[in-house]
């Protein structure tokens, strides 16, 4: 993302980002008789992702009140495959069910914040976004392939080509902050994401449940302003994270994740940072769902920045 100061009031932000990614790939196999070594077996293969091209505007409409508006085109490819193949005689043939669904359409997001000061030293943060239910323009191909055990292909055609739209959900969110500049900043926010509003292409909801997070999170900088030390510029950061998705699992509860973080970024010669954090998770409980998955994450990431891009030059 490029944020632009256009005037005093106004800031334009242009910039190109992934929306969603697809990418999973797993297989099964299945006995076709107690005795002998006939099987079947499924492989199940996606790929892909959404992406937008972005155009903001954020205004300050009062002293301490901004308005925004985002406006962006959304754009992508998702390919989903079936692949079955049957063990039981010599020619181990392939067939390929194939899936390939493409995506684009206009999305807006409406954005809200006010900062006012509390005393000198602290300020209270609050600020909410809204995208409402919006339609996006959806091409889906499905087409069969049969292959021989060597991959070559036997024969293939097209089994349904549909035009049409899909609904996006609603999604809300809002969040409060308390903040010390460049010492502290404690934060709490919370969305909600209306998938029981979604349709695709052929009109169903795929049984999706509405999804929430609520996230609570703190940033302490030691001392910003030290000209020594170089872990008094250091941002620690640490944060707990309780998400609902909106997948339910054999017809019951919706799946789980709640997870913590801690983490740090770590300053450069200019005002950039390399960022490196910690989180560690379970999604799901076995109790409830039958499904439990206990994960760690290390993440690295940068924040690349220079003030010297909008400062006139002047001779002293």
């Amino acid at each position: 993302m490029l944020a632009l100061p256009a005037s005093s009031r106004w800031t334009l932000v242009l910039g190109l980002a992934p929306v969603s990614t697809v990418n999973y790939q797993t297989s099964t196999s299945q006995k076709l008789s107690i005795v002998g070594t006939d099987s079947i077996r499924y492989s199940y293969k996606g790929e892909g992702g959404l992406n937008k091209a972005v155009i903001a505007n954020g205004v300050r409409i009062f002293k301490d009140m901004y308005v925004g508006l985002e406006t962006s085109y959304l754009f992508g490819v998702i390919n989903r495959d079936v692949t079955t193949q049957n063990f039981s005689d010599s020619q181990n043939y392939e067939v390929i069910l194939a899936d390939r669904v493409n995506y684009s359409g206009l999305h807006f997001k409406l954005g809200w914040a006010w900062k006012p000061k509390l005393n000198k030293d602290y300020f209270l943060n609050l600020g909410a976004t809204a995208e409402f239910g919006q339609s996006i323009g959806v091409k889906s191909l499905k087409r069969f392939t049969i292959n021989s055990a060597g991959g070559q292909p036997i024969n293939a055609d097209t089994l349904k080509q549909i035009t049409g739209n899909a609904s996006l959900p609603a999604t809300y969110r809002f969040g409060i902050s308390l903040e010390k500049p460049a010492k502290l900043l404690v934060s709490l926010d919370y969305s909600l994401t209306q998938w029981s509003g979604f349709q695709n292409i052929n009109g169903s909801n795929e049984n999706l449940k509405n999804a929430s997070t609520i996230a609570l999170g703190a940033e302490y900088i030691p001392k910003f302003d030290a000209i020594n030390g170089y872990f008094n510029h250091v941002m620690y950061r640490a944060g707990v994270n309780y998400t609902t998705s909106p997948y339910s699992i054999n017809g019951g509860n919706a799946a789980t994740d709640m997870s913590f973080s801690v983490g740090a970024s770590l300053p450069l010669r200019t005002i950039s940072y390399i960022n490196v954090a910690y989180v560690r998770g379970k999604r799901g409980t076995f109790v409830t769902t039958g499904i439990e998955e206990v994960y760690n994450k290390i993440v690295v990431g940068f924040s690349l920045g220079d003030f010297y891009w909008f400062r006139k030059s002047k001779i002293d």
